[in-house]
Protein backbone atom coordinates (compact mmCIF):
# COMPACT_ATOMS: atom_id res chain seq x y z
CA UNK A 1 0.00 0.00 0.00
CA UNK A 2 1.60 3.50 -0.67
CA UNK A 3 2.23 5.85 2.15
CA UNK A 4 -0.43 8.47 3.49
CA UNK A 5 -0.26 11.68 2.03
CA UNK A 6 -1.84 12.88 5.74
CA UNK A 7 0.99 10.84 7.50
CA UNK A 8 1.33 7.87 9.29
CA UNK A 9 -0.39 6.01 12.20
CA UNK A 10 2.42 7.04 14.75
CA UNK A 11 2.42 10.92 13.54
CA UNK A 12 -1.12 11.54 13.20
CA UNK A 13 -1.92 9.94 16.15
CA UNK A 14 0.40 12.27 18.21
CA UNK A 15 -0.32 15.45 16.08
CA UNK A 16 -4.23 14.99 17.83
CA UNK A 17 -2.77 15.03 21.48
CA UNK A 18 -3.49 11.25 21.76
CA UNK A 19 -0.94 8.75 22.66
CA UNK A 20 0.70 7.09 19.02
CA UNK A 21 -0.20 3.39 20.98
CA UNK A 22 -3.82 4.62 21.88
CA UNK A 23 -6.79 3.59 19.57
CA UNK A 24 -9.26 6.00 17.21
CA UNK A 25 -11.46 6.91 19.71
CA UNK A 26 -10.96 10.59 19.33
CA UNK A 27 -12.89 10.16 15.77
CA UNK A 28 -17.01 10.66 15.87
CA UNK A 29 -18.20 8.73 12.64
CA UNK A 30 -22.05 9.92 12.78
CA UNK A 31 -24.35 8.08 10.56
CA UNK A 32 -27.20 9.92 9.12
CA UNK A 33 -30.02 7.47 7.95
CA UNK A 34 -33.55 8.52 6.24
CA UNK A 35 -35.45 5.12 6.17
CA UNK A 36 -39.24 5.14 6.66
CA UNK A 37 -38.57 0.82 7.97
CA UNK A 38 -36.48 -0.33 10.55
CA UNK A 39 -32.75 -0.71 9.67
CA UNK A 40 -29.94 -1.69 11.68
CA UNK A 41 -26.44 -1.00 10.43
CA UNK A 42 -22.93 -2.09 11.00
CA UNK A 43 -20.24 0.36 10.46
CA UNK A 44 -16.24 -0.78 10.95
CA UNK A 45 -14.19 2.01 9.49
CA UNK A 46 -9.97 0.62 9.78
CA UNK A 47 -9.12 4.66 10.09
CA UNK A 48 -12.12 7.04 9.77
CA UNK A 49 -9.71 10.12 9.58
CA UNK A 50 -9.04 9.04 6.00
CA UNK A 51 -10.75 11.94 3.78
CA UNK A 52 -10.43 9.64 0.75
CA UNK A 53 -12.66 6.70 1.80
CA UNK A 54 -15.96 6.44 -0.11
CA UNK A 55 -19.50 4.11 -0.30
CA UNK A 56 -19.35 2.19 -3.35
CA UNK A 57 -22.93 0.78 -4.04
CA UNK A 58 -24.08 -1.03 -1.45
CA UNK A 59 -25.40 -4.76 -2.73
CA UNK A 60 -27.47 -7.48 -1.55
CA UNK A 61 -25.91 -11.15 -1.77
CA UNK A 62 -29.52 -11.73 -4.59
CA UNK A 63 -27.91 -10.12 -7.57
CA UNK A 64 -31.36 -8.97 -9.01
CA UNK A 65 -31.92 -6.92 -6.12
CA UNK A 66 -31.05 -3.15 -6.63
CA UNK A 67 -28.53 -1.54 -4.53
CA UNK A 68 -28.04 1.41 -2.08
CA UNK A 69 -26.64 4.00 -4.14
CA UNK A 70 -27.25 6.94 -2.11
CA UNK A 71 -24.70 6.47 1.09
CA UNK A 72 -22.18 9.47 0.50
CA UNK A 73 -19.72 10.32 3.43
CA UNK A 74 -20.44 14.10 3.48
CA UNK A 75 -18.26 17.14 3.66
CA UNK A 76 -17.82 18.81 7.09
CA UNK A 77 -15.68 21.61 8.38
CA UNK A 78 -15.14 19.82 11.94
CA UNK A 79 -11.76 18.26 12.63
CA UNK A 80 -12.28 14.63 13.65
CA UNK A 81 -16.03 14.32 12.51
CA UNK A 82 -16.99 12.36 9.68
CA UNK A 83 -20.77 11.88 8.54
CA UNK A 84 -22.20 9.18 6.82
CA UNK A 85 -25.65 9.35 5.07
CA UNK A 86 -27.89 6.45 4.39
CA UNK A 87 -30.63 6.92 2.19
CA UNK A 88 -32.81 3.66 1.59
CA UNK A 89 -35.46 3.72 -1.17
CA UNK A 90 -39.15 3.66 0.70
CA UNK A 91 -39.56 0.49 -1.85
CA UNK A 92 -36.11 -0.81 -1.18
CA UNK A 93 -36.96 -4.46 -0.89
CA UNK A 94 -35.77 -6.13 2.61
CA UNK A 95 -32.48 -7.82 3.19
CA UNK A 96 -29.19 -7.83 4.17
CA UNK A 97 -26.84 -5.21 2.01
CA UNK A 98 -23.07 -5.15 2.24
CA UNK A 99 -20.03 -2.92 0.98
CA UNK A 100 -16.31 -2.67 1.52
CA UNK A 101 -15.54 1.07 2.49
CA UNK A 102 -12.56 2.02 -0.04
CA UNK A 103 -9.58 4.61 -0.53
CA UNK A 104 -10.98 6.28 -4.12
CA UNK A 105 -7.28 7.09 -5.00
CA UNK A 106 -5.81 3.65 -4.17
CA UNK A 107 -8.97 1.53 -4.15
CA UNK A 108 -7.61 0.09 -0.74
CA UNK A 109 -10.09 -1.23 1.71
CA UNK A 110 -11.01 0.67 4.47
CA UNK A 111 -13.78 -0.34 6.09
CA UNK A 112 -16.83 -2.49 5.92
CA UNK A 113 -20.56 -1.65 5.44
CA UNK A 114 -23.39 -3.46 6.75
CA UNK A 115 -27.12 -2.72 6.30
CA UNK A 116 -29.89 -4.76 7.40
CA UNK A 117 -33.57 -3.36 5.94
CA UNK A 118 -36.83 -4.85 7.99
CA UNK A 119 -39.93 -5.70 6.78
CA UNK A 120 -41.76 -3.52 9.41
Amino acid sequence: MPPSPYGTEYSRRAAFGGSPASGNAATNVVLEVSSKRRVQITLNIADPDNPRLVVPPVVALDPTTPPLKQVPFLPTPEPRRRVLRIVVPDDQPAGIYTAAIVDEQTAAPGGLLCIAIHED
